[in-house]
Formats: structure tokens, sequence, C-alpha cells
């Protein structure tokens, strides 16, 4: 699966709908015709995306937006669960107009759109359309009744789904619960298996370990990919401990309780892992005569565990071809690792499998060098009336293959930028 563009509109500090495409636009030069291009049957689509702006300009939007909505694919077909989107509010009407949600995704040989308007608990549309040679709609939805879902012709077999659908649940995430099987099932599966949206300020070490741990061939690849980031690790080490709950402090283990209920059973024990990143040791001779380990939580850089807590989902995502959203990945990583893990990305011999990462950042440094594509880069702005806008710098006409983006961006040709008032 790929992401080919994701729309979405009335959430936060976005009013109106915003697109992100991972479509190429069109160039002149046949040299980098194909650069950082998945080459697909029916499409060619990008394999990563970057977003600036300044703070508060809406580029986390972004990503909740995302998040927002495969939470309510997931989620809506339970009777207890309560949409809460959070719509524009800077204005007298936003509020009572429905939010916008949309992906537009290619599975295999075939291109989905499908998207849903939503407000307060009710779905007030929802559509899906399907392209082979031509766009055809599979189903539509006009209004707050699940009576207003019609399926197209071709899918008239969905019909008998209508009636056990609420108001306040999406008919796809409705069939699928109701056990249809065939495409409409593996999309739903592929929307929510394939799309990672992570926290690059606040991802957990555990989630590269506990990869590591179940999945042992995931070893190398972890620890080639920290000893390419030249930090000096040699080998790393997990081990496992299994803890009693009982024996944490009340706060802790009722919140454990409660969240982790269904995972736990009858079984009253955590398994909490520990990671040791092992470093060579030298004689005065400089010659190496052994290795010397290290506990991450107590010895290692911030920046370290930052790579090495992105590390593992990042891998995934190449072995297994997922699209991965990464809020601020470049917090707390030097320049170069963060260049690093594009360049993963980016690198044929690597992501055979396509791919995709999608980040926001506030490395500037990324736009001197021949990173991206111009359609590969995004800006977030906003006005006085506090609404973000998001647009591309391939919008911006009259930029020759020579030019100084970075020098561009500080001098505030492309918005996004900002600025800070010195009190007198």
């Amino acid at each position: 699966m790929m992401l080919k563009e994701f729309k979405f509109g009335n959430f936060r500090s976005f009013k109106e709908i915003q697109t992100l495409s991972m479509e190429p636009m069109s160039i002149s030069r046949p040299d980098l015709d194909c650069f950082n291009i998945s080459e697909l049957k029916k499409e060619r689509i990008l394999k990563t995306a970057v977003v600036y702006g300044h703070n508060s300009f809406g580029k986390s939007n972004i990503f909740k937006a995302i998040e927002d909505m495969l939470d309510v694919i997931k989620n809506c077909t339970n009777p207890s669960y309560k949409v809460n989107i959070d719509c524009f509010k800077l204005d007298d009407f936003s509020r009572n107009n429905p939010s916008f949600f949309e992906l537009t995704i290619v599975l295999g040989e075939i291109t989905y759109r499908y998207g849903f308007e939503i407000l307060g608990n009710k779905v007030h549309k929802e559509w899906l359309y399907k392209k082979n040679i031509r766009e055809v709609n599979v189903f539509n939805r006009e209004g707050t009744s699940s009576e207003s879902i019609k399926p197209s012709t071709s899918y008239s077999s969905l019909k008998k789904y209508i009636k056990f659908t609420r108001d306040e649940e999406l008919f796809l995430s409705s069939i699928v619960k109701l056990n249809e099987q065939g495409e409409l099932r593996t999309l739903y599966n592929y929307i929510l298996s394939d799309i990672k949206i992570i926290s690059g300020d606040s991802i957990n070490k555990s989630t590269t370990s506990f990869i590591l741990s179940d999945r042992s061939w995931y070893r190398d690849k972890v620890i080639k990919a920290m000893q390419s980031a030249d930090l000096g690790i040699e080998d790393i080490e997990i081990t496992e401990e299994e803890e009693d709950i009982e024996s944490l402090p009340s706060y802790y283990r009722n919140y454990l309780k409660e969240r982790l209920s269904g995972e736990l059973g009858d079984k009253n024990a955590l398994i909490r892992m520990y990671e040791t990143f092992k470093h060579k040791v030298y004689d005065k001779n400089n010659k190496q005569i052994g290795v010397e380990s290290f506990s991450v939580d107590e010895s290692e850089s911030q920046g370290t565990i930052k790579l090495y807590s992105l590390i593992g989902p990042i891998i995934d995502a190449l072995e297994n071809g997922y699209v991965l959203f990464v809020d601020e990945l470049d917090s707390k990583l030097h320049h170069l690792i963060t260049k690093y893990i594009i360049d993963l990305f980016h690198d044929l011999s690597i992501n055979i499998n396509n791919a995709q990462l999608i980040f926001n950042t506030h490395d500037m440094y990324l736009l001197k060098e021949n990173i991206f594509r111009k359609d590969q880069v995004y800006f977030t702005d906003k006005n006085k009336y506090g609404e973000s806008t998001l647009y591309s710098l391939g919008d911006f006409k009259g930029l020759d293959n020579k030019a100084n983006i970075l020098s561009h961006y500080l001098a505030g040709n492309f918005g996004s930028l900002g600025s800070i008032k010195m009190e007198e």
C-alpha cells in the first residue's frame, strides 16, 4: 500500500480543506524524473514528504488529523465510543459544520479514495471510490441517517448491511464488523495496519526492544543502523524481567490494570525490558581489548536513545512497506542522523517495499542539501484569524534547480517563517 493523498478540513487550526499530496508534479529534467519516486504499475508516488512551519502554525495538527481519522475508523463500531473531533473554533460557525477527512491510497493495481464528514457523534457523509482504469463509485452516504447509504449497482450485495449500521458508525467499519470478506475488508485492514503515526518527541524505546525480542531477525538490521549513525555502539543486548504489578505504586498499578486488562488476563505481572549498549574498550596502544556494557537509561545520550527508539519502527516500516508519519522527527537528533533516516527511505537498495516517511521538522539545513524534490517539501502558515494553511514548495513558480531554497525560506519568501517581536 502507498499513500497518494490525505485531505482534511475543519480540524483544529485548519478551517478549510487542506491537501497533502504524495503524487509527484511533472518536471522537465529527465535525470530527476524518478528521483525519490516509487514507480508502481499505474501510479507514481513520492517516498517522503517534509513539513516546515513556525511554532503553532499547525504542523502537528496534520499528524493529529490522520491519527483521529484512523481512530474513528477503528473504534466507531463500539456503541460506547464517543467521537471527539477538535474542529476549528476561532469563528462562530465552523463548530456547527462537519470535519472532513479523506484518504487516497494505492493498493495493488487499484487506487481507492475513501472519506467521511463527521460532526459531534454523527456521520454526515461517507464515500468510497475505486479506480482501475477509471474511477467508479462503491458506495455513497448523504445525510446523518444510515438509511442514506447507497451502494452502487456493482456492490448491491452491501445493501444487507445498511440496517445494521448505526448513524454513529462508518459504513466501511460496520460491514467489516459484520464479517464482510473480500476487497473492502482488505482495504480496511490495510488502512489500519499499514499507516503508522508516532511522535518523535515522546516515542518509547520499548517499541524497538519489543521488535528485537519478538523478531530476532531484525537484530542485525537494528545494530547495523545504529553503527551506521556513528554512535560507537558495537552490540545491543535486551534482557527481560517479570515484574509483579502489585509491587508498583498504586496510581501506576491501577492505570496499568485499567489499560491492559484485556492483555493481562489472569496474570498479575508485566514483562519489563532492559536495554544494554556495548562499546569497544581499547588499551593504551588503541588496540581493542574487549567491550564495556552501559545501561541505556543511565549512560546514553538523549539523542542516542531517540534514534534507538525510532529505528525499530523505521526498519519495520521499510521491511513491510508501511506509511510512517513522524511528528517532530528531528527532536534531539543531530542533522546528520535526521538525514541518515531520510536516506534510508530514498535508498533504492533498502526501501524495496515502497515504504513512505512523512514528517515535520525545524531542521532548516535539510533544505540546503539535494535531499528532496520541491514537491516533497510542504509549509504551514497561519493568518491573523488563526487559520492554518498547508502548501507545497512545488506551488512556487520561477525557482530554478540552482535556487538556494534555504536562503529563500529564511528571507520569508515562502511564508511559514513567522516573526518574533521584541519588547522595546
